[in-house]
Formats: C-alpha cells, structure tokens, sequence
C-alpha cells in the first residue's frame, strides 16, 4: 500500500469513516476519492454546503494529511493540487488490516471468543464474505 497512514485511535462511536479519522479529514477524503486532483479551494468550495469551514482551516488539515501519508502535494503551473495516495478501498483494507492486527497482537486482552461472537452477529452476506476471505488464508 502506498501510504503509511495507521489510526492511533478507534471512535466507536463514530459513523463511517470517523471511526479513524477527524470529521474534516473524513469529508476531505470523501471529496478528494470523487475527484483525485483538487486545489485547496476546490475542496473548500465542495465542502461548502454541508461544512462552514474556512479556506486557512481547509488548508492547515489538508497539509497535515499530507504528513500523515493520505494525501500528496502536486504543483503544476505554478498550481498545487492534492491527490489521495490511495483509493478508497485501499484505505479501508489498510485500516481494517492496521485494527485487526493490533487485536491479535495481544490475545490476553482481546481473545478469539470476541471475535466469533462479533461474526455471529453479522449478517449472512456479511459472514459470507468473511468465509471467502478466511477461504483464500
């Protein structure tokens, strides 16, 4: 995977994608995997009609997407556009491997019971598509 960008903390109590990330940087990232070139001001405007949020605090989290490995910087033209270092689904795999793994890494806390009681409580497509992925172990 490209980007080297691993969640320090899990908000359960979030929806979506803000389990991992800030609400900014969740709705940048929404904005930039529609359209992967943007300027600053671009995804300012596209954030506009759900988020008030100004174009210095756009930028500030943007940047700092940058160090964090979600984003790249690109100037053209005297332009810089940003780009998402990954896709969505990438993302979503890198996460979800970076969450499981420190699950496992300490079986004291969380054990394998967890675990199945979780997948119980999935739906069958759900439980279907983990079978084909524990299949292909």
């Amino acid at each position: 995977m490209p980007h080297s960008f691993s969640p320090k903390k899990i908000h359960l109590d979030q929806k979506g994608l803000e389990k991992v990330l800030g609400s900014l940087e969740a709705a940048v990232m929404e904005v930039m995997w529609i359209k992967p070139s943007q300027t600053i001001r671009c995804v300012r405007d596209a954030l506009a009609p759900k988020k008030d949020v100004a174009f210095n605090t756009v930028m500030t989290v943007m940047n700092r997407m940058v160090d964090k490995g979600l984003l790249k910087q690109l100037t053209s033209g005297g332009a810089t556009c940003y780009t998402p270092t990954c896709t969505r689904g990438e993302f979503l795999q890198k996460v979800s491997h970076s969450v499981f793994a420190s699950f496992l890494q300490d079986t004291r806390i969380f054990g394998v019971a967890f675990f199945h009681k979780a997948i119980r409580e999935l739906d069958e497509e759900s439980r279907a598509s983990l079978r084909r992925v524990l299949d292909e172990i």
